[in-house]
């Protein structure tokens, strides 16, 4: 019992330093990504709609 006990809190005793930075590096990427995503949907280039139509174009053109 008081083994695992040990084990357990060593390897959160390891795991909080280094994750701390993980858990940081994650949200931070989200963050981004969703922002990115919010531009693109305000970028008639890039929004759903009309990349589809643009993929659907190329697909006509140059599969067919």
């Amino acid at each position: 019992m008081f083994k695992s006990f040990y084990c357990l809190l060593l390897l959160l005793a390891l795991f909080v330093p280094t994750g701390c930075e993980t858990i940081n590096d994650t949200t931070t990427g989200a963050a981004t990504g969703l922002g990115q995503d919010a531009h693109n949907l305000t970028d008639p280039n890039k929004n759903g709609w009309n990349a589809l139509e643009k993929a659907d174009a190329w697909v006509r053109e140059n599969v067919w």
